[in-house]
């Protein structure tokens, strides 16, 4: 009797785990930076997939952070994001958010995805950047 309740017990808390974090855990994340020259330019590329909705990046490096306006996904639930300290890239690509050209500090970058409205935190991925 007592391995009946167990499995009934289990079997709930997986059907709740599933109906609840069923976005979560097919969402993933990637993110991308370049330090061009030195440090006279950065770029952070933060792609997400596996999302349905609105959603906000923030970026980290150092002790500085910076955050993109909220986009929507496209119809595949996919969604980018472009930080880059280029004057070009950003008068070319509305959506782009500006950074300094110095913004990535120790060759490394963090960039966190939530959700519009609630503030969930998604996901968060720390990269190593690349020189150029």
């Amino acid at each position: 009797m007592n391995f009946k309740k167990s499995a009934i017990i289990a079997l709930m808390f997986l059907a709740f785990n599933l109906c609840t974090l069923g976005e979560v855990n097919a969402a993933s994340l990637g993110v991308k930076c370049l330090v061009f020259n030195g440090g006279s330019r950065s770029k952070i590329l933060v792609r997400g997939t596996g999302l349905k909705g609105r959603y906000y990046v923030k970026v980290y490096s150092g002790e500085t952070a910076i955050q993109s306006g909220e986009k929507a996904t496209d119809s595949k639930g996919a969604i980018g994001f472009v930080f880059d300290s280029d004057p070009d890239v950003i008068s070319a690509n509305p959506s782009a958010t500006p950074i300094p050209p110095d913004f990535i500090k120790n060759k490394k970058a963090v960039g966190v995805i939530r959700k519009a409205g609630t503030h969930a935190r998604i996901g968060g991925v720390i990269e190593m950047c690349l020189p150029r």
